[in-house]
């Protein structure tokens, strides 16, 4: 955990400098902050996207219990207070603006659309779980949502902004 506060601490101080988060998230903002902390990036080829992932978030096993909530990524801090997972969610082919309506209708807060690395996608807060997340559309109908946990968490928050600006198509 004390790695996670360094990684942290450093990327408070880079997004100081980072204009308009709200509308756009580009990598580029991002990486020059992120050079010297302990982190790689990660494919995930079923969906070939990539995204930065800190040293501190390890890759969890994906259980049959996974499988049927169609979650394909998991990571989590050594001592699981921290991480991240990645999920496929059938919408019956719904919009980024419909899942925006079916969000709000469940509590969510901070719910917006935006771009990151210019594809488009949902931002929202769901605080009543906990968690942040970031959604994307898929050309099957389907919404790949990104969730981050704690969103109690300050700092983790901070980190999770991060990793979302670096969700990008893998080259």
């Amino acid at each position: 955990m004390k790695k996670l506060l360094a990684i942290v601490l450093a990327l408070v101080l880079a997004l100081c400098a980072v204009p308009a988060l709200a509308s756009e998230l580009n990598w580029a903002d991002f990486e020059p902050a992120s050079a010297n902390i302990p982190a790689r990036f990660v494919t995930i080829d079923q969906v070939g996207l990539k995204m930065w992932v800190p040293d501190a978030l390890y890759p969890v096993e994906l259980s049959e219990e996974f499988d049927e909530a169609f979650i394909i990524a998991y990571y989590l801090t050594e001592d699981g207070t921290c991480g991240f997972y990645v999920q496929y969610k059938d919408v019956n082919g719904a919009s980024l603006e419909e899942y925006a309506a079916s969000l709000e209708a469940v509590g969510a807060k901070e719910v917006a659309s935006m771009l990151v690395n210019g594809m488009p996608a949902l931002s929202f807060d769901l605080p009543e779980d906990d968690v942040t997340g970031l959604a994307f559309a898929t050309q099957q109908g389907y919404i790949l949502q990104f969730t981050f946990f704690p969103l109690s968490d300050t700092d983790f928050a901070v980190t999770a902004g991060v990793m979302a600006a670096s969700i990008d198509t893998a080259d």
